[in-house]
């Protein structure tokens, strides 16, 4: 993949760009959140790499996916930014723990927490998405933080996908 070229108005927009945020910043500690930062685009990328180079106290915080799910021409300005912090998929363990607290639970049974755990392969947001699928379908009813399965309605639940995971997979 070549890589991204800029024009000369997109560096100078990007410069300008990350000069008022500094600006904005000026001493005060400050967070910037760029979730699927390997989808931004070429002017964002550049205003990231001006914002590398401030001497503002300003944390940038950027979730991405590595190649090949992000173009490669991102990836090399991405991680010529950044110290990369792998993030692994949720253990059984992990997926339990993370069920419960979702479904505002005590505890999830085994044999739940093993087939959230098959579909999701442990992605806490495919986690997230299948918790509120149950409770969608009606599949698990919650009363006084005690789970109850509804067998009747997780047939339901396995044969669906839920709507925003959906919608999610294909953008």
């Amino acid at each position: 993949e070549a890589p991204v070229q800029v024009g000369n108005h997109t560096l100078q927009r990007a410069r300008l760009i990350a000069t008022l945020l500094s600006a904005g910043v000026g001493a005060s500690p400050t967070a910037i959140v760029l979730d699927d930062a390997h989808r931004a685009d070429p002017l964002t990328l550049e205003v990231l790499r001006y914002l590398a180079q401030t001497p503002a106290p300003l944390l940038v915080f950027l979730t991405t996916r590595p190649p090949p799910d992000a173009p490669a021409s991102a990836w090399r300005i991405l991680s010529c930014l950044s110290s990369p912090i792998p993030v692994e998929a949720l253990d059984r363990r992990q997926t339990g723990v993370l069920l419960a607290h979702r479904l505002e639970v005590e505890q999830v049974p085994h044999r739940l927490v093993e087939t959230v755990f098959a579909r999701s392969g442990g992605n806490p947001l495919f986690i997230t998405h299948l918790a509120d699928h149950l409770r969608v379908t009606r599949a698990v009813d919650t009363q006084d933080r005690r789970l109850r399965i509804q067998a009747d309605c997780m047939e339901r639940w396995r044969a669906e996908l839920p709507v925003a995971l959906h919608a999610l997979l294909l953008s």
